[in-house]
């Protein structure tokens, strides 16, 4: 009997392999290809579909939606074949093209074609669920290999259970051979138990998942009964405890006896508990055997997905793409099947970033399979080896703080790490640094920084260099989803820290061809913590810095900001935003997410007061170019001054162009920039600023205290 995905496809389909195999045996990079798609083309990928008569159409018109949809006369469509940066992967995307704007646009969604024998391993899948036999055995194929050859995802085990583990099988028989017997259903006697009187090699399992809001079913001083009970009643009863029960059903499928969720491992009311849990997050992920993540992120469906195989399984065809030539034996896979995929909505959650990192590998359960990560390896159930795309190592490979690198490298990864967790949503905005207080816990370890160094989501030997930070940039439409009336500023940071506004940042020496080169000079630090916990917030946090600051004044005319500089040189204000500000030598950028700062920006009317601010020089902006390091920029903070004598508070960030530097007498502004750049930051701004004894710079502050808040 022939297998339901080995029908021959449709002589459509048959063409598109045929470009492919062309494309990708000229071997040449960036070669493209196209194949026009009129509506009658269209028409006969929807019949094939309804009919079930194309494995390839259905492929199609399930990973290209837009495919689907009908033409008129004013678009024209193709499908276009290119080989990209993997000489061994044809990408087949649909582009249309529209005669009124006269714009290609490039839909969502695309196949990877590649030859059989240098392409991926692929795996035709069978069961119609993620709760399957056929799952459960790609996992355990998974976590043996890993944990049999992996060198690098070896636990590093500190000898701490965690306080509590959920013990899935605590009756005297064994785990059930047959998987119908694995649910809740058909159990009885699961427990939350204290670890302490259980071996400290136990082995045990971890859960990633999104809480309710508010959560139905939490230990807490009120539910001390799920303590001294079996949990099964509670889990069947409670409609958002799903995530719990397959999780339960998953860990007992694979042969363990205990899991740990921290919905029911820590007692989530009682302060001092749940703060000592916290302190110890980084050891629950890092010794666990395998976390299972409920990637969707709903808490209704948990991990279990009926799912359309015909969207996932891949497709093949031998064909022969030119005359003479042998045939050549091509699939077709859906884009996509990497970790950037696997990462999904849960990985949006600010709380969850880091369990990704710290975990040493990872199922993530998503609603048309499950993929695999771990610190060698990524993949699916339909390609269980792994993926030759070149995306799959993004964030574990980019980000993870690992033993082994060296100081430059590690430093690198915590500018990368911060950049990507900003992106993350948060439920209260007090958690912002407390959720990535593991990762800086394990960061401390492995780069051997002293945990006193920490201040504020900063580390102290590389503080100045890190107070350039920016909000980041987003290409239109690809902005993290974010509640309009989710609070934008946080009360655990001070004004110069990149925690204390819930946005996503970024740093020019994110990139290890950039770094920043300091001129100004930490004097002191005051700190007051707000916790025993050296990796969460401060009540107060201030730096006393000795840099050169220049004064300048912000005003409206005619509608549009302006910018003067000692009362004699004006100039229209530019944004970093925009691509123009390399026609000018000096561009801004404001923390809009600050309340003060956006309605300050707000107040456009030429009648309103201007305001003043300041420009604290931070460092040069270099970049590596043929080994050597060349200038950039120059780089530093615009500074508002506070009601507190002598101090300060960070409202946004500025950059002077070197190129702006080199032509600046070509310039109006030439009067603001005598003997270059220096010239704009050395003059005496008067009694805003402590001369020092010699005249030549002058001491400052930045600071913020609660109460009240300053940013």
């Amino acid at each position: 009997m022939s297998h339901p995905h080995s029908r021959q496809i449709c002589t459509d389909c048959t063409v598109i392999f045929q470009k492919a195999g062309s494309v990708l045996t000229s071997g040449i990079i960036e070669t493209v290809s196209s194949l026009p798609l009129d509506q009658s083309y269209r028409d006969r990928i929807i019949r094939h579909v309804h009919q079930n008569q194309c494995d390839m159409c259905s492929l199609i018109s399930n990973t290209i939606p837009a495919i689907n949809d009908p033409l008129d006369s004013k678009r024209t469509a193709e499908l276009r074949f290119t080989l990209l940066h993997n000489p061994t992967s044809v990408n087949l995307r649909l582009w249309e093209f529209c005669a009124e704007d006269q714009k290609a646009r490039s839909h969502a969604g695309g196949l990877s074609i590649q030859d059989v024998r240098n392409g991926r391993s692929t795996r035709i899948l069978s069961a119609p669920t993620t709760w399957s036999a056929e799952t459960l055995g790609q996992i355990k194929d998974w976590l043996e290999t890993c944990l049999s050859s992996h060198a690098q995802c070896a636990n590093r085990s500190s000898g701490r259970l965690p306080r509590r583990l959920i013990d899935v099988w605590s009756t005297t028989e064994p785990l059930p051979k047959h998987f119908d017997q694995l649910s809740l259903e058909n159990s009885q006697n699961i427990r939350v138990v204290v670890s302490e009187s259980l071996p400290q090699d136990t082995k045990y399992l971890t859960l990633s998942h999104r809480w309710g809001n508010p959560p139905k079913l939490l230990l807490t001083t009120q539910t001390q009964f799920l303590l001294k009970e079996d949990i099964v009643p509670h889990l069947l009863a409670c409609d958002e405890a799903a995530v719990f029960r397959h999780a339960i059903q998953v860990t007992r499928g694979l042969g363990f006896r205990y899991i740990w969720i921290d919905a029911l491992c820590i007692e989530q009311d009682n302060g001092p508990e749940k703060a000592v849990d916290i302190m110890h997050m980084d050891e629950v992920y890092t010794n666990s055997s395998l976390n299972l993540s409920a990637s969707v992120a709903s808490v209704l469906d948990g991990l279990v997905f009926d799912r359309d195989l015909s969207s996932i399984n891949p497709c093949r065809a031998t064909v022969v793409v030119e005359a003479g030539q042998e045939s050549v034996a091509l699939q077709a896979t859906p884009e996509g099947f990497h970790s950037l995929r696997a990462v999904g909505p849960l990985y949006e959650r600010g709380w969850v970033y880091q369990e990704r990192l710290l975990a040493p590998r990872i199922a993530h359960f998503l609603s048309d399979q499950v993929y695999w990560e771990c610190h060698a390896l990524d993949a699916s159930e339909v390609l269980p080896e792994g993926y030759q795309d070149g995306l799959e190592r993004q964030t574990r490979g980019m980000a993870a703080i690992t033993k082994g690198l060296s100081a430059d490298e590690l430093e690198l990864r915590w500018f990368r790490l911060v950049e990507d967790y900003t992106a993350t949503a948060l439920t209260y905005p007090d958690d912002r640094l407390l959720a990535v207080s593991a990762l800086a816990k394990q960061f401390s370890s492995v780069a051997k920084r002293n945990p006193n160094d920490y201040l504020a989501g900063m580390w102290k030997d590389s503080l100045l260099p890190s107070l350039v930070w920016l909000l980041a940039e987003y290409e239109e439409g690809s902005e993290p989803q974010r509640s309009s009336d989710a609070p934008r500023e946080t009360e655990v940071a001070p004004s110069w820290s990149w925690a204390s506004i819930m946005d996503t940042v970024s740093w020019p020496q994110s990139s290890e061809y950039t770094r920043i080169v300091p001129s100004v000079e930490l004097v002191d630090v005051e700190v007051d913590r707000t916790s025993q916990n050296l990796f969460d917030g401060t009540n107060l946090c201030r730096l006393r810095l000795r840099g050169h600051m220049r004064k300048i004044y912000r005003y409206i005319e005619n509608g549009q900001p302006w910018i003067s500089i000692s009362g004699t040189v004006r100039f229209p204000e530019v944004l970093e935003i925009n691509e123009e500000f390399f026609d000018h030598p000096l561009a801004l950028s404001w923390d809009t997410c600050r309340e003060s700062v956006a309605l300050a920006l707000k107040d456009d009317s030429d009648w309103l007061p201007g305001r003043t601010y300041f420009l604290l020089h931070i460092g040069a902006e270099q970049t590596a170019y043929c080994g050597d390091w060349e200038p950039a920029a120059e780089e530093g903070i615009i500074l508002e001054k506070t009601p507190e004598h002598g101090t300060y508070r960070r409202v946004g960030h500025f950059l002077v162009p070197y190129l702006s530097i080199q032509d600046y007498e070509s310039f109006e502004l030439a009067g603001a920039f005598h003997r270059g750049f220096e010239g704009l930051l050395d003059e005496n701004s008067g009694d805003y600023h402590e001369l020092d004894p010699d005249g030549s710079t002058f001491t400052s502050y930045i600071s913020t205290g609660i109460p009240p808040l300053t940013i």
